[in-house]
This record gives C-alpha cells, sequence and structure tokens, in this order.
C-alpha cells in the first residue's frame, strides 16, 4: 500500500493532525492506568516502579510525557501570540486554580491519612501538580516562540547541568539533610529548571507539527531524525557516567523523554500516512481524553487517592486488584466519552 500524501486530521479545518491527538490521548491513558497500577504489587512490575537515583522506569517516563505531551500542542509551538503577556499569566493563573487545589488537598489527604510517599520522589511537600504550576506560570510569562523556546532550553538545561555536575547541585539533591522548607522540598523545587527545560524543548519539537509547513514523508522524518539523535545523546552520556535522573530531571532525562516522545510521535505519523482513506473515526474515549487531558489527570488521582484511602493495594490479590483496575479506568474515562460525544471538552490549561 502507499503512503497517503497528506495526513488525517479531527477537525474540519485540517489544523488538528489526527497522529498528534492519538500521541496525546496515548500518553495520557497510559500515565492514568499507570498512577494506579503501580500500587498493586500483584499486576505492576515493581522494575517499572519509580527509580529511587538513577535508572529508566515506565513510571518514571510519564512525568515527562504529560509535559511534552501538552507543550507540543501549545500556543507557542503553533506560533501563536499571546497578547498582553500581564493579562495572560494572570488568566493563566486563574486557570490553574484546579491544578493547585488538587497540588494541595493531594498533599493534606497524604499526610492526614498518613500515607507512605518516598520524599525521594519530589520531597517531603511538593507533588507534580506544583511542578506543572511553576512551568505553565514561568513559561507563559516569558511567551517563547519556537526558535526562542529551543534557544532558552539548550540554554536552561545545560546551565541546570553544569550546577549539577560542577556546583554540587547532584550531591545536594541526593544527599543533602531536610533542614528547612527549602531542602525539604529541594528535587520538587530545583528539578523545574528541567521540567521547563523540557517543556521549550517539546515546544520547539511541537513546531515540526504544523499542518501545511512541510511534505508529510518529511515531517515524519524529521521526527524520527529527533528521536534517533535524542536517543544517541542519551546513550552516549550513559557511557561516560551521566546517568538518566528523573528524581533531578537532568540532561540526560530530558533527552531520553524527548526521543521517546518523538519516537511514538513518527510512529503514529507513519502509521496515519499508511493507514488507508477515509479512516475511521477515534474512539470517543480517546478523543475525550486528549480533548481534556489535564482534566483527565486530575479525575484520576482523585480516583486513585480514593482507591488507596479505602484499601491497601499493596495486599491485593491478582484478580481483584485486576477488577478495581477495570472499575477505576471506566469511572475516569467515560465521562470524557461522554462529553466528547457531545462536542464538549474541559480545558484549563
Amino acid at each position: 500500500m502507499a503512503l497517503a500524501p497528506s495526513f488525517t486530521s479531527v477537525d474540519a479545518d485540517g489544523k488538528r493532525l489526527r497522529f498528534v491527538a492519538e500521541y496525546r490521548a496515548v500518553v495520557m491513558a497510559t500515565t492514568c492506568v499507570g498512577i494506579l497500577a503501580v500500587d498493586f504489587a500483584s499486576i505492576f512490575p515493581r522494575s517499572n516502579a519509580k527509580t529511587e537515583e538513577f535508572g529508566y522506569s515506565g513510571m518514571d517516563l510519564g512525568t515527562g510525557c504529560i509535559l511534552c505531551a501538552t507543550a507540543v500542542c501549545s500556543k507557542q509551538a503553533r506560533g501563536t501570540v499571546s497578547g498582553s503577556r500581564p493579562a495572560a499569566l494572570a488568566k493563566r493563573l486563574f486557570s490553574l486554580w484546579p491544578v493547585l487545589a488538587i497540588g494541595l488537598s493531594r498533599l493534606a489527604l497524604l499526610r492526614g491519612i498518613d500515607y507512605h510517599v518516598p520524599t525521594s520522589e519530589y520531597g517531603v511537600h511538593w507533588n507534580f501538580f506544583f511542578t506543572i504550576t511553576v512551568v505553565a506560570l514561568v513559561s507563559t510569562a516569558l511567551d517563547l516562540g519556537p526558535m526562542a523556546s529551543l534557544i532558552a532550553g539548550v540554554a536552561t538545561l545545560s546551565g541546570y547541568q553544569l550546577f549539577l555536575s560542577s556546583l554540587g547541585g547532584a550531591h545536594f539533591i541526593l544527599h543533602a539533610p531536610r533542614v528547612d522548607l527549602f531542602s525539604a522540598n529541594r528535587e520538587g523545587a530545583l528539578s523545574c529548571a528541567g521540567f521547563l527545560s523540557l517543556h521549550w524543548l517539546s515546544v520547539a519539537l511541537g513546531s515540526l507539527l504544523r499542518p501545511g509547513m512541510r511534505p508529510a514523508a518529511q515531517t515524519t522524518a524529521l521526527l524520527l531524525l529527533a528521536a534517533l539523535v535524542s536517543a544517541a545523546a542519551t546513550a552516549l552520556m550513559e557511557s561516560m557516567g551521566l546517568r538518566v535522573s528523573r528524581r533531578m530531571c537532568n540532561l540526560p532525562y530530558v533527552t531520553f523523554a524527548i526521543s521517546v516522545n518523538a519516537w511514538v510521535l513518527a510512529l503514529l505519523a507513519f502509521l496515519d500516512l499508511w493507514a488507508g482513506r477515509p479512516r475511521a473515526r477515534m474512539s470517543l474515549t480517546l478523543g475525550g481524553i486528549q480533548d481534556s487531558m489535564l482534566a483527565a489527570f486530575l479525575a484520576a488521582n482523585i480516583f486513585t487517592g480514593a482507591v488507596n484511602v479505602s484499601l491497601q493495594p499493596l495486599l491485593v490479590p491478582f484478580w481483584p486488584a485486576l477488577a478495581i483496575m477495570a472499575l477505576y479506568c471506566l469511572c475516569w474515562s467515560v465521562p470524557f466519552a461522554v462529553l466528547n460525544s457531545c462536542g464538549r471538552d474541559l480545558k484549563f490549561w
């Protein structure tokens, strides 16, 4: 079968590419499944749980994928000007209240029920929702276009890695005592530099996905090239002793996250060109998830918290755990499928 000359889209005017929508939906769906599945020792391999200091795991990759998936479709990636920066920043701050609310609620709930969360993940009080807020506010305040984002991402990541490798940053994050509020949350606070760099580099990656800018086959090739270069850079750094660390969100972690996301985008782009025409409509569930990504993530976290409060997942046998996971997936995903069937979404970032 010959490859199609152009990508398919999920809207009438062709501005939303189908393979990008599929990528966003797959990233969020797998992340939402993973955040609860990891708590069930009977069904989730411990080797894919979050690493303590260095290494690769499925759960470590989730945070990077979420930031990448939001950045590749951001206004900056599309080259859209936000207008007044103070107004845009105020609007963004207001729109992030659900994220902050979930982050604060999670902190209060986990401390209230004395639920064990490794401090090595983000620190004593920090969590990923606070990281999302910091990245969103800084990126909105600076409002960089694709090329400026690429430069800012490389510069920030280089400076941050210099701090980690040559100025004692890595030792501070991994081994320093927790004597004050900053040192208690050093993983979360300092890794924001790495995650912000990942956001900016993903904006640059997303600029390759603008419809009509270049032939579809060339876009696919560029995505594959980005994946190969990032993977080679990660492997080279590993061979030199600079290992991947999600805890620090260091340089090799960022290149690893870029390589995986670029590879998935390239694969889905190729499959879209290879598939017959016309293509069947995306499922309501995947369509709803990609339309309301952050809302789906928040909903999944709420249900995850409810499950963890109600029982002890680590002690649940395989078949009951599988049944709980199936019910959980229905509870957080069906509402978004219904919204999609009605042509509605829940967007605030």
